[in-house]
């Protein structure tokens, strides 16, 4: 039996419209990251539920966020830490 997290469900929407309504984050990281570090520390005084993902356990991730960890996935979209242009995670969360 295949089994999904509550974060993949929420993207396939699977869940009620009760839980669809929450907000459901995914944080792509890696060991001895110190970015990550200030990301993990602004998602916990956010206060949104967050599933961190080591991309080093998954040979797909470390390609594609090899060079852009940390990243902050949503059902709004993906946040990368590495973008020149980024808008604050906190006001990501908010829009």
């Amino acid at each position: 039996m295949d089994s999904k997290s509550l974060f993949d469900l929420y993207l396939e929407s699977e869940l009620p419209d009760s839980i669809l309504s929450m907000e459901a984050l995914r944080f792509y990281t890696k060991p001895n990251c110190h970015l990550c570090d200030q990301v993990r520390e602004e998602l916990d005084d956010v206060g949104v539920a967050w599933e961190e993902v080591n991309i080093l356990e998954n040979v797909d991730l470390w390609i594609r966020y090899r060079h852009e960890i940390p990243v902050v996935q949503s059902i709004k979209g993906i946040w990368l830490y590495q973008d020149g242009s980024r808008m604050p995670l906190r006001q990501w969360l908010q829009r």
